[in-house]
């Protein structure tokens, strides 16, 4: 028992106690040079927790943000880090669950750090690239294609100012099966790939049929 509060102390780092062995530590500071284990909880009461380390090792499988956050749902919930790309002030990256609206956001390039929320519209901020193959019911891709798929459970809609195919849409799946149509001709339906082209006939000719196909021909003056 000290006879005086802050005054005396218990060893020193040349004369160290070999083991201590108590109940309970209070101490307003701690500072432990070597390796420390605990067989109980530890709880951190404080604001913040820092690690300084080049390796943080894990054991658990799943990890737990926003403990607290059952109440309301007015925070983000996700991880940031931090980057320099242009050696001047640092940015923020990072993948996080947006309150406002119940999306995943990838994002990069924002200035200031986020802070219970992340400001998408701060400045900087960015959508981020994900590098993926994909599969979600209606889309599947790999390294080679992409694939969508349509049925009774799956509703797939495209919506695009301008779409361009590498090759033409063949007449069994809607389309024409032709790249280019000579000018003024018409398409006729065939029972392959859709429709054939039927050029424009001569001067006076009138489309007519002759029992197997439609043709552009003279009239010989027959019934009609």
């Amino acid at each position: 028992m000290p006879s005086a509060n802050v005054t005396y102390g218990l060893g020193n780092t040349t004369m160290r106690w070999t083991q201590v062995h108590v109940a309970n530590v209070h101490s307003n500071t701690a500072y432990l040079e070597g390796d420390v284990q605990g067989a109980g909880n530890l709880s951190v009461l404080g604001t913040t927790f820092t690690v300084s380390t080049n390796n943080l090792i894990i054991s658990d499988s799943l990890l737990q943000l926003a403990a607290n956050n059952t109440g309301s749902d007015l925070l983000d919930i996700g991880f940031f880090g931090n980057y320099n790309s242009d050696g001047g002030g640092h940015e923020h990256t990072g993948l996080f669950r947006d309150a406002s609206d119940n999306t995943y956001k990838l994002f990069t390039g924002l200035i200031d750090a986020p802070n219970n929320v992340v400001n998408t519209s701060g400045v900087g901020y960015t959508i981020a690239t994900l590098q993926a193959y994909l599969n979600s019911g209606g889309i599947t891709t790999n390294a080679t294609a992409v694939t969508i798929t349509a049925n009774a459970s799956v509703n797939v809609a495209i919506t695009a100012n301008t779409l361009t195919l590498s090759s033409a849409l063949v007449g069994t799946s809607g389309g024409t099966g032709r790249a280019t149509t000579t000018n003024n001709a018409i398409l006729v339906g065939n029972t392959t790939n859709g429709y054939n082209e039927l050029t424009l006939g001569s001067s006076g000719h009138v489309l007519q049929s002759n029992g197997t196909a439609l043709i552009y021909n003279s009239l010989d003056g027959g019934s009609f």
